[in-house]
């Protein structure tokens, strides 16, 4: 750590597909234009680490590092677009480990599940820079307490 720095960067964790995938309607999306272009420039601008789980490239049993990830991130954003089981098995341990900011994304129209209908969830639709520009300053505004 150099001298004029007082306090470690801050980190955020994304929890999402990677690549091409199809959400719930069985359309087909581009994660990681998602996470480039929506999530993780914006949460640099803060002067946050971004991090997706296939970045990640240490040695050893990636599930260590993905749990790890989940408990030391000042904030996780989870895209639920897709109803992937496993986004919301790293959503649950998020919420059970970490005390910390969780933000949730999702393209217009996804349906919520029930047992998360009570969170607060950024909508953003791909096809319409207005909407992905809507998403990306709520995005920061959830995410600036953390960089803080």
């Amino acid at each position: 750590m150099s001298p004029t720095s007082s306090a470690p960067k801050k980190r955020c964790f994304v929890i999402m597909p990677f690549g091409d995938r199809t959400d719930a309607d069985g359309n087909q999306m581009d994660f990681n234009e998602i996470y480039t272009h929506l999530i993780k420039n914006t949460i640099e601008r803060l002067g946050i680490e971004c991090t997706r789980c296939d970045e990640i490239a240490e040695s050893g049993w990636i599930h260590s590092k993905m749990f790890e990830q989940l408990y030391v991130s000042d904030i996780a954003v989870v895209d639920i677009t897709s109803l992937n089981p496993n986004v919301f098995y790293e959503l649950g341990v998020r919420h059970s480990l970490a005390d910390s900011i969780t933000v949730l994304i999702r393209q217009s129209g996804t349906r919520i599940p029930f047992n998360i209908q009570g969170l607060n969830v950024i909508e953003y639709d791909p096809r319409s820079m207005a909407s992905v520009e809507e998403a990306k300053r709520r995005l920061l505004t959830m995410s600036v307490t953390a960089s803080s």
